[in-house]
């Protein structure tokens, strides 16, 4: 058993054959683009070792294509015992970006394994089929201006290796297919003949044209024997070019947002992001807690890549020195940016307003704060700082239209409340007279979500008053 072990874990590690566990399942399999074939075992399995010298040779071929092969062990990990009903062992799945999951139930040899991966994985709607000499005349009229790369082979059917790459760089160049026994070939022929030097009776099978996407020039062709590494480094040579022909223009931007400060404003409810500079953020989005936050920030959001980029942070007053810390340790280990600077909310409020002497009251989502600051420096002493804010006035607000019979069950529901806060309700310099007033002169209507329409008396909302007078908190 111990020999089996060793054995397993042998095969595993010195092959490309990836070990995956509850957290790389997560983010490489289910949370990415990647396409894995995954065996779930257990160590003791003797199916499962008889099987690994196939399963290595399987993702040596697998990895020339860019499909990834991976193993999940079931005594460390049984939770996936019951997620993928993997009870039977060893049990072999497919998992495909943004599809349902495959099980994998015929021969277990390298080459049955890699044939059904290859017809799961690689469909051909992405390749023209050119047939006919109008077929040809759409391929190069199309709109989309990508290079042109032509297969001519002498079967009729499309090789996995040409289907895969297409498949993989289908945003980079558009693949067209001509077979030699197709019987409208002379056509063809003739119609290749006006796009540059085609002499289709000179050519070797198979051979790969690549063209601008006007037809014409000819920039390269492969007439020697086809790999996929040697066509995929081939191909990118064109794939630079075109990208830096469309890119050309938008140069001078790129170059200017590359030197701008990226600024990111992390609050507990609302997380702001955009450039140094610019009046507005580039977007603003709820504060999700996860461990993609920081990159989906970056990737999605700002649509840049945090390497070597200057940062700006803001930060609640008093935070600890571990939470910079912590800070500090995702920004330049895991993200790989270049400079970065973390500045008190308050004294950046004070910036922006164009003083360096002030006291700054800051009321967010979860948390009040009030910053004296003298010559830019912040006076420690002088800070305060209540949990009382932005998120308690709403549930308070929240209480009592649920005692009027408006109920909040859903987060759309709960949201609305906010939105009713922030348009509707105000703080009253006096109080006492604001009541006193007509109640008509200070009275709105609010449309809920659900169509209702809600009588809102402003003198009413004297929520705020909570955040000036800690007797009311007590």
């Amino acid at each position: 058993m111990f020999i089996a072990i060793l054995l397993l874990g042998a095969f595993v590690r010195c092959s490309s054959i990836i070990e995956l566990d509850t957290s790389s399942f997560k983010n490489d399999v289910l949370g990415s683009d990647n396409t894995y074939f995954v065996m779930f075992h257990t160590t003791h399995c003797p199916a499962c070792l008889q099987m690994m010298p196939e399963f290595k040779e399987l993702a040596s071929d697998m990895r020339s294509i860019g499909i990834r092969v991976g193993t999940v062990d079931l005594d460390r990990y049984p939770v996936f015992s019951r997620t993928y009903n993997a009870y039977s062992i060893p049990k072999l799945m497919l998992f495909r970006p943004n599809k349902e999951p495959l099980e994998y139930q015929s021969y277990r040899t390298a080459k049955e394994m890699g044939d059904f991966i290859l017809d799961k994985q690689m469909g051909a709607k992405h390749i023209r089929v050119l047939g006919k000499p109008e077929k040809l005349d759409a391929f190069f009229n199309t709109s989309a201006k990508l290079p042109r790369v032509l297969l001519f082979s002498k079967k009729s059917t499309l090789p996995p290796m040409y289907k895969q790459i297409c498949f993989m760089h289908r945003k980079e160049f558009a693949c067209g297919f001509i077979s030699k026994t197709h019987p409208t070939i002379p056509e063809i022929a003739s119609k290749l003949v006006e796009l540059g030097p085609f002499d289709i009776n000179s050519i070797s099978y198979p051979s790969i044209f690549i063209v601008d996407y006007q037809g014409a020039p000819v920039l390269d062709r492969f007439a020697d024997k086809l790999s996929f590494s040697s066509l995929d480094k081939g191909l990118g040579k064109l794939i630079r070019q075109n990208r830096n022909r469309q890119s050309s223009s938008k140069a001078p931007m790129i170059k200017q947002r590359f030197n701008t400060p990226v600024v990111i404003d992390n609050g507990s409810q609302l997380t702001k992001a955009g450039f140094g500079g610019d009046k507005q953020p580039q977007s603003v989005f709820p504060t999700i807690f996860g461990n993609s936050r920081a990159r989906y920030t970056f990737n999605r959001v700002l649509k840049i890549t945090p390497d070597d980029r200057s940062i700006l942070l803001s930060e609640v007053p008093q935070t600890s020195t571990v939470d910079r810390e912590k800070t500090s340790e995702i920004m330049f280990e895991k993200l790989k940016i270049g400079f970065m600077n973390i500045q008190n909310t308050g004294l950046l409020t004070l910036y922006a307003s164009g003083k360096t002497t002030g006291t700054v009251l800051v009321i967010g989502g979860g948390l009040s704060s009030v910053v004296p600051i003298y010559n830019s420096v912040k006076q420690n002493d002088g800070i305060m700082k209540q949990d009382y804010a932005g998120k308690e006035i709403t549930e308070q607000l929240m209480s009592i239209l649920t005692e009027r019979g408006l109920q909040f069950r859903t987060t759309t529901e709960r949201l609305s409340t906010c939105n009713l806060k922030e348009n509707q309700c105000y703080i009253a310099f006096d109080y006492q007279n604001e009541i006193k007033q007509d109640p008509k002169l200070i009275e709105q209507q609010y449309e809920m979500p659900d169509g209702n329409s809600l009588q809102q008396i402003k003198k009413e909302s004297n929520y705020w008053k909570h955040c000036f007078n800690q007797i009311l908190l007590d």
